[in-house]
């Protein structure tokens, strides 16, 4: 009986996580490899269409960009470290070197009653964010690739902004170790 009560609390629960979206350019085999210095550029929230919850606050828009363009470098910086690479989180645009750029173009707040109330997805809240890997040096692009990040089933009244960061550092690792 506990197991299934457990069970359920799980299912009900859900999990944040994010997704690829579109790969317009593939990153190719083995272009970038743990010594590999890679620049993480900050990531631009000047054009993201802001939806759902909150979405007409402009206090509220104005604080969740300024946090997307202060830390989320530093998120995939940091992470990247985490699994080995050589990354650098910069404050300004590199002329050389391989470098992470990309910019949010949506942030969809969802509906936190739907979250809540319904769950199992009702409401999710999602961000999506472009990327693009350029070896600035060659003046050539390695990868252009959209990340999802969403809350997926996750049941809750608040943010997902922080999850949404987390989550978008991730799997741009992710993508980069599934090209060694």
């Amino acid at each position: 009986m506990i197991r299934r009560i457990a069970l359920l609390a799980v299912l009900l629960a859900g999990c944040a996580h994010g997704k690829m979206g579109q790969v317009d350019t593939a990153l190719e085999k083995n272009v970038i490899t743990k010594t590999t210095p890679i620049f993480v550029e900050p990531i631009s929230t000047q054009y993201a269409g802001i939806s759902g919850d909150k979405a007409g606050k402009a206090d509220v828009v104005a604080k969740e960009k300024s946090t997307i363009e202060s830390t989320f470098h530093q998120k995939i910086a940091e992470a990247l470290r985490a699994k080995g690479y050589n990354a650098t989180a910069v404050s300004k645009g590199k002329t050389s070197g391989i470098v992470i750029s990309g910019f949010v173009t949506k942030i969809e707040h969802g509906s936190a009653a739907a979250r809540y109330f319904a769950g199992m997805g009702a409401g999710s809240s999602n961000m999506f964010t472009d990327f693009k890997i350029k070896d600035r040096s060659k003046k050539k692009v390695l990868s252009k690739f959209q990340i999802i990040a969403t809350s997926g089933g996750e049941s809750g009244f608040g943010s997902y902004l922080k999850e949404h960061l987390s989550n978008g550092a991730k799997q741009v690792v992710e993508y980069i170790q599934k090209a060694q």
